[in-house]
Protein backbone atom coordinates (compact mmCIF):
# COMPACT_ATOMS: atom_id res chain seq x y z
CA UNK A 1 0.00 0.00 0.00
CA UNK A 2 2.86 2.38 0.78
CA UNK A 3 4.11 1.90 -2.77
CA UNK A 4 0.76 2.98 -4.20
CA UNK A 5 0.89 6.17 -2.12
CA UNK A 6 4.48 6.82 -3.24
CA UNK A 7 3.52 6.23 -6.86
CA UNK A 8 0.70 8.77 -6.53
CA UNK A 9 3.15 11.30 -5.09
CA UNK A 10 5.47 10.68 -8.05
CA UNK A 11 2.58 11.09 -10.51
CA UNK A 12 1.62 14.38 -8.85
CA UNK A 13 5.26 15.53 -9.12
CA UNK A 14 5.37 14.68 -12.83
CA UNK A 15 2.04 16.46 -13.36
CA UNK A 16 3.40 19.52 -11.57
CA UNK A 17 6.30 19.63 -14.03
CA UNK A 18 4.02 19.18 -17.04
CA UNK A 19 1.59 21.83 -15.76
CA UNK A 20 4.47 24.13 -14.77
CA UNK A 21 2.91 24.45 -11.33
CA UNK A 22 5.73 25.48 -8.99
CA UNK A 23 3.51 25.32 -5.88
CA UNK A 24 2.50 21.71 -6.58
CA UNK A 25 6.11 20.80 -7.37
CA UNK A 26 7.37 22.46 -4.19
CA UNK A 27 4.76 20.60 -2.09
CA UNK A 28 5.60 17.19 -3.59
CA UNK A 29 9.35 17.77 -3.17
CA UNK A 30 8.88 19.03 0.40
CA UNK A 31 6.61 16.09 1.18
CA UNK A 32 9.31 13.68 -0.03
CA UNK A 33 11.90 15.41 2.17
CA UNK A 34 9.55 15.33 5.17
CA UNK A 35 8.94 11.60 4.66
CA UNK A 36 12.69 10.95 4.57
CA UNK A 37 13.19 12.93 7.79
CA UNK A 38 10.19 11.21 9.40
CA UNK A 39 11.57 7.78 8.53
CA UNK A 40 14.87 8.73 10.18
CA UNK A 41 12.94 9.89 13.24
CA UNK A 42 10.89 6.64 13.25
CA UNK A 43 14.13 4.66 13.15
CA UNK A 44 15.59 6.65 16.06
CA UNK A 45 12.37 6.41 18.10
CA UNK A 46 12.29 2.66 17.49
CA UNK A 47 15.81 2.33 18.86
CA UNK A 48 15.23 4.63 21.85
CA UNK A 49 11.80 3.24 22.75
CA UNK A 50 11.75 -0.35 21.50
CA UNK A 51 8.33 -2.01 21.64
CA UNK A 52 7.91 -5.61 20.57
CA UNK A 53 5.30 -6.19 17.94
CA UNK A 54 1.96 -7.65 19.11
CA UNK A 55 2.64 -11.04 17.51
CA UNK A 56 5.71 -11.55 19.72
CA UNK A 57 3.80 -12.08 22.98
CA UNK A 58 0.23 -12.47 21.75
CA UNK A 59 -1.45 -15.09 19.63
CA UNK A 60 -2.47 -13.40 16.41
CA UNK A 61 -3.16 -14.72 12.95
CA UNK A 62 -0.41 -13.10 10.92
CA UNK A 63 -1.19 -12.68 7.26
CA UNK A 64 2.52 -12.52 6.49
CA UNK A 65 5.70 -12.81 8.56
CA UNK A 66 7.46 -9.68 9.76
CA UNK A 67 10.90 -8.93 11.14
CA UNK A 68 11.18 -8.41 14.86
CA UNK A 69 11.77 -4.67 14.54
CA UNK A 70 10.26 -2.11 16.88
CA UNK A 71 6.54 -1.65 16.59
CA UNK A 72 6.64 1.99 17.73
CA UNK A 73 5.76 4.15 15.79
CA UNK A 74 4.12 2.77 12.67
CA UNK A 75 6.06 3.78 9.59
CA UNK A 76 3.07 2.82 7.42
CA UNK A 77 0.95 5.36 9.31
CA UNK A 78 3.61 8.06 8.97
CA UNK A 79 4.27 7.60 5.26
CA UNK A 80 0.68 7.16 4.09
CA UNK A 81 -0.65 10.12 6.07
CA UNK A 82 2.28 12.36 5.08
CA UNK A 83 1.58 11.69 1.42
CA UNK A 84 -2.18 12.07 1.89
CA UNK A 85 -1.83 15.41 3.68
CA UNK A 86 0.73 16.63 1.16
CA UNK A 87 -1.53 15.82 -1.79
CA UNK A 88 -4.51 17.29 0.09
CA UNK A 89 -2.74 20.69 -0.02
CA UNK A 90 -3.31 21.00 -3.78
CA UNK A 91 -5.80 18.24 -4.68
CA UNK A 92 -8.59 18.16 -2.10
CA UNK A 93 -10.70 15.30 -3.55
CA UNK A 94 -7.74 12.93 -3.97
CA UNK A 95 -6.32 14.05 -0.63
CA UNK A 96 -9.55 13.20 1.19
CA UNK A 97 -9.59 9.73 -0.37
CA UNK A 98 -5.95 9.16 0.59
CA UNK A 99 -6.54 10.36 4.17
CA UNK A 100 -9.38 7.85 4.46
CA UNK A 101 -7.20 5.09 2.99
CA UNK A 102 -4.39 6.03 5.37
CA UNK A 103 -6.74 5.51 8.32
CA UNK A 104 -7.78 2.16 6.82
CA UNK A 105 -4.09 1.21 6.52
CA UNK A 106 -3.59 2.14 10.19
CA UNK A 107 -6.52 0.00 11.33
CA UNK A 108 -5.39 -2.88 9.15
CA UNK A 109 -1.89 -2.80 10.69
CA UNK A 110 -3.54 -3.23 14.09
CA UNK A 111 -5.97 -5.89 12.85
CA UNK A 112 -3.24 -8.12 11.38
CA UNK A 113 -1.19 -7.96 14.58
CA UNK A 114 1.69 -5.85 13.26
CA UNK A 115 1.07 -2.82 15.52
CA UNK A 116 -0.59 -1.73 18.71
CA UNK A 117 -3.11 1.15 18.46
CA UNK A 118 -0.65 3.56 20.11
CA UNK A 119 1.94 2.79 17.40
CA UNK A 120 -0.46 3.89 14.68
CA UNK A 121 -1.70 6.92 16.62
CA UNK A 122 1.90 8.03 17.23
CA UNK A 123 2.63 7.61 13.52
CA UNK A 124 -0.38 9.74 12.60
CA UNK A 125 0.61 12.43 15.12
CA UNK A 126 4.15 12.50 13.76
CA UNK A 127 2.80 12.84 10.21
CA UNK A 128 0.41 15.65 11.16
CA UNK A 129 3.11 17.61 12.99
CA UNK A 130 5.71 17.20 10.26
CA UNK A 131 3.39 17.96 7.34
CA UNK A 132 2.21 21.12 9.09
CA UNK A 133 5.53 22.49 7.83
CA UNK A 134 3.95 22.44 4.37
CA UNK A 135 1.79 25.36 5.53
CA UNK A 136 4.91 27.53 5.36
CA UNK A 137 4.85 27.28 1.56
CA UNK A 138 2.65 30.12 0.25
CA UNK A 139 -0.27 29.10 -1.97
CA UNK A 140 0.55 31.86 -4.41
CA UNK A 141 4.09 30.53 -4.80
CA UNK A 142 4.03 30.98 -8.58
CA UNK A 143 2.92 34.62 -8.32
CA UNK A 144 5.23 35.57 -5.43
CA UNK A 145 8.18 33.86 -7.14
CA UNK A 146 7.57 35.77 -10.40
CA UNK A 147 7.07 39.03 -8.50
CA UNK A 148 10.41 38.66 -6.70
CA UNK A 149 12.16 37.85 -9.97
CA UNK A 150 10.58 40.90 -11.62
CA UNK A 151 11.54 43.30 -8.80
CA UNK A 152 15.14 42.07 -8.88
CA UNK A 153 15.42 42.82 -12.59
CA UNK A 154 14.05 46.37 -12.22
Amino acid sequence: VIYIFMALLLVEFILSILAKNNYMKKITMSCTLIIALDMLLVFILGKVHFVNRPFVFNKVNLLYPHKLTSSFPSDHAVVTLCIALGIFKFNKPLGKILIFLSVVVGFSRIYVGQHYPLDVIAGFILAIISTSLLNLIPKNFNKSHKLKAHTKSV
